[in-house]
């Protein structure tokens, strides 16, 4: 019990009808009070507010129990209109999901059903922007996703012109952007979407926890690129460290430091929650890195403007894992030259030049510590491959700065 006798959900219900007016018309001289209101609905003696005052109905919604409850469902339900109609003529969703698609036409069946299935208990907008693919991807989001507003480039936009693309449509309070390659669940995306409106303002983006196919966690957040942070990943000194002193002493979002939810650099940008208008505001994802290390240098961004970015433990998604990159037809996008743009790139914007090198020179140490000291062979040609690498990066951001200078 609580103050003035009553019971949580009375509480809830009596706060609703104070904040929203009524929902409901009640004949006169009856009293409001859950217990009279679910004995008249059985009765059929009391009716829904918006039947009896159509105009000043439209809009009203109550919250209770910590949800939000359209008074239109089932009238909506009722009359067969589709869930398209609802938030197009009553009033803007509140998150609009951005899916990219490119020769995914089998993955991206598997996100719009999955999303489709979930049935959130909120407004939301499907938003599917398809980068040319040369497969079915088009026609099936036509044929049977009608109500998935589709946006058909003629030539492949990539990844964050793709994003910023679908965000300018958007009529959401909250951004989803998400891969075509993922498969997310009805208390994911609720309780990613709660921890974002229960946040404060400094509170931007979110991202949950990302499981593989076999339910092994994927990714849980990451620490922003800097020399510490390179030195933590180079030597796991996540591992090796006491957890107390691992959570004082190593950056913000350092993986496997802090448990449940925890501020981070950045998140994976295969499911990546941010509201609208700091994306907009910020000028969305860096086109000019196109693919690959687009994330990093949003948090980056983020972080610069004085915004924060957050891990929600309880909410998670499937992410299967290179759905695009991964197909014949994608651009060089594996290849060595694109790989070491981008990483030039993107070093260039995060940390800067000097910093760059001083980070290269860190984990070239660190593999080389770890080359001398592994016995396996095959292990020991993968850390070779991988110093060969760093070292190309090194001479392109040589290369870089001098021509920049």
């Amino acid at each position: 019990m609580g103050p003035a006798g009553r019971t949580r959900p009375q509480r809830v219900w009596s706060r609703a009808i104070r904040a929203h007016g009524r929902s409901w018309h009640y004949p006169r001289g009856v009293s409001r009070s859950p217990d009279t209101h679910s004995r008249l609905r059985r009765a059929e003696k009391v009716r829904p507010y918006w039947a009896v005052h159509p105009l000043r109905a439209v809009g009203i919604r109550i919250a209770f129990s910590g949800r939000v409850i359209d008074r239109f469902t089932p009238y909506i339900q009722a009359h067969g209109y589709r869930e398209r109609s609802r938030t197009t003529f009553m009033e803007a969703p509140l998150l609009s999901i951005i899916v990219i698609s490119f020769n995914t036409a089998r993955l991206l069946d598997d996100c719009l059903s999955s999303i489709k299935n979930a049935k959130l208990r909120f407004a939301y907008e499907v938003i599917v922007v398809d980068n040319a693919s040369c497969d079915e991807s088009v026609d099936l989001v036509r044929a049977r996703y009608p109500d998935v507003c589709l946006i058909a480039n003629s030539e492949n936009a990539m990844f964050a012109a793709a994003n910023n693309q679908g965000a300018r449509i958007s009529r959401g309070r909250l951004l989803l952007l998400l891969n075509s390659d993922t498969i997310v669940n009805r208390s994911g995306l609720e309780n990613l979407v709660r921890f974002m409106v229960e946040a404060p303002s400094r509170v931007v983006c979110v991202g949950p926890k990302v499981l593989n196919q076999d339910g092994s966690v994927q990714s849980t957040g990451f620490a922003l690129p800097s020399i510490w942070e390179r030195c933590t990943a180079a030597f796991g000194l996540a591992k090796r460290l006491p957890q107390s002193v691992a959570a004082r002493l190593l950056p913000i979002g350092t993986p496997g430091v802090v448990r449940g939810n925890r501020r981070v650099g950045w998140v994976s940008g295969c499911c990546m929650l941010v509201r609208r208008d700091v994306y907009a505001n910020m000028g969305g994802l860096c086109e000019s890195l196109g693919f690959y290390g687009e994330e990093p240098e949003f948090g980056c961004r983020l972080q610069g403007a004085g915004f924060e970015t957050w891990f929600v433990a309880a909410a998670n998604i499937v992410h299967l894992g290179g759905g695009s990159s991964a197909l014949p037809q994608t651009p060089d996008i594996r290849s060595e030259a694109f790989v070491l743009r981008q990483r030039t790139t993107q070093s260039v914007l995060t940390v800067g030049y000097r910093r760059a090198v001083v980070m290269s020179f860190v984990f070239l140490l660190a593999m080389a510590m770890k080359r001398l000291l592994l016995a396996d062979v095959p292990r020991r040609k993968l850390l070779s491959r991988s110093i060969r690498f760093e070292r190309l990066v090194i001479r392109n951001l040589w290369i870089s700065s001098n021509g920049r200078g």
